[in-house]
């Protein structure tokens, strides 16, 4: 197949469309990443049309659907006119967020433009860096646990993962976690609750975990819309955690906000046959970054790139510019 410059399309000499982006994006296991096309169209066939984006991965030639472990949660177009004797430009927003059970390591990914009226104009590469973390959970044969507590791995050497201790009651019950999580936009983090019962009344008694908001004395659910979600619950009780199960609450923040955000929450146990054993405070700190995308009055912006009184210096955001080409 012979490819063609858009401009080309249709017989008359115009200037080939081109589009910025970046190809590379790198995130956590579970995290949120948003990616800005910016076409600039102008006295090319695509001046007057709309291109729309497709996600997939190229196998063989063929173009297919995304693996079930990522996801396109949002896209959506802005147009506009750029400054008198400037281009016209599209402006398109994809966000692509990984499930938290993708494996670390590099997806190839490939994004198909089309073109109303032309049909598929081109397909550009996109690389998914899915990255390990300290905070990473890892199920082992001893049950569930931090990635930065497996010894002999051979990786890089992890900060420690902060935990304390609760006492519950007047029986010894204690409740072993990290309260204070640190987080990205978007992204999504497990935090690991081991309750010790041994000798008590709750021994080998269903534990019930509820995460909310704390007003008073009051535990409400979690904001809508969902600033914070609780997306996976789940205890391991197995030997050697008969009588200290571990229960791993997965929570992830809302890919929609580009505001970062302290949440004080509340984790109340109850206990079967008993009701409620006990609150525990929780505090999510949603912290901003670089690459989060703003909306401006001139349009959809990575946070680096707004510059202004109070705002902090960011590492650049690196884009590539290619020119169209379609069969």
């Amino acid at each position: 197949m012979v490819l063609l410059p858009v401009a080309l399309l249709g017989g008359c000499q115009q200037e080939p469309a081109t589009l910025k982006y970046r190809d590379y994006l790198e995130m956590g296991i579970g995290g949120c990443k948003g990616v800005i096309f910016h076409l600039e169209k102008s006295d090319t066939r695509l001046e007057n049309r709309e291109v729309a984006y497709t996600l997939g991965i190229l196998e063989d030639g063929e173009f297919k659907p995304l693996p079930e472990s990522i996801e396109v949660p949002e896209k959506w177009n802005y147009s506009r006119l750029g400054d008198p004797g400037m281009a016209i430009f599209q402006e398109t927003v994809i966000k692509v967020r990984t499930s938290p059970s993708i494996l670390p390591g590099e997806y190839k990914l490939s994004v198909q433009l089309e073109a109303e009226g032309i049909g598929v104009i081109d397909r550009l590469p996109l690389t998914i860096d899915v990255r390990k973390s300290a905070d990473d959970i890892i199920n082992t044969p001893g049950g569930p646990t931090y990635r930065a507590r497996i010894p002999g791995t051979g990786e890089e050497p992890w900060p420690p993962v902060e935990e304390q201790t609760v006492a519950l009651g007047t029986q010894g019950v204690q409740l072993h976690y990290r309260d204070f999580v640190e987080m990205q936009i978007g992204e999504c983090k497990g935090i690991l609750f081991t309750l010790h019962t041994s000798g008590t009344e709750l021994e080998n008694k269903d534990i019930n975990y509820t995460v909310g908001m704390i007003e008073g004395d009051k535990l409400n659910p979690l904001p809508e819309p969902l600033e914070l979600e609780m997306v996976e619950m789940w205890t391991y009780d197995s030997p050697p955690h008969r009588t200290s199960p571990v229960t791993v609450v997965v929570i992830r923040t809302d890919y929609r906000t580009d505001q970062p955000h302290e949440f004080n929450l509340g984790v109340q146990l109850e206990a079967e046959g008993i009701g409620v054993i006990g609150r525990v405070p929780l505090t999510i700190n949603v912290i901003e970054a670089a690459d989060v995308i703003i909306f401006t009055p001139g349009g959809p912006a990575y946070r680096a790139n707004v510059h202004g009184p109070g705002e902090r210096e960011w590492p650049p955001i690196e884009e590539k510019t290619v020119e169209l080409e379609a069969p």
